[in-house]
């Protein structure tokens, strides 16, 4: 045991052929089933690098705890 209390996943998978996920073939590396059982286990989950307001929307619908991002308004 490492003693974190933060699960900080990618918001998008690598191997996804695009950054949008209203676009064919994206893959979500951060899902609904890990937000639950993150916090299940008492962790916080802030998802990493979420640069679209679309990609921030769906995991705030997941009620994750945080987003970071590269972007100090809107990108």
């Amino acid at each position: 045991m490492i003693g974190a209390d933060i699960l900080s996943p990618s918001a998008e998978s690598y191997v996804s052929p695009t950054s949008d996920p209203n676009l064919d073939g994206f893959a979500w590396f951060t899902t609904p089933g890990m937000v639950r059982e993150a916090h299940k286990l008492g962790l916080e989950v802030k998802p990493w690098t979420v640069n679209r307001l679309n990609i921030v929307d769906r995991l705030v619908e997941w009620g994750v705890d945080g987003i970071i991002t590269d972007c100090t308004s809107l990108c």
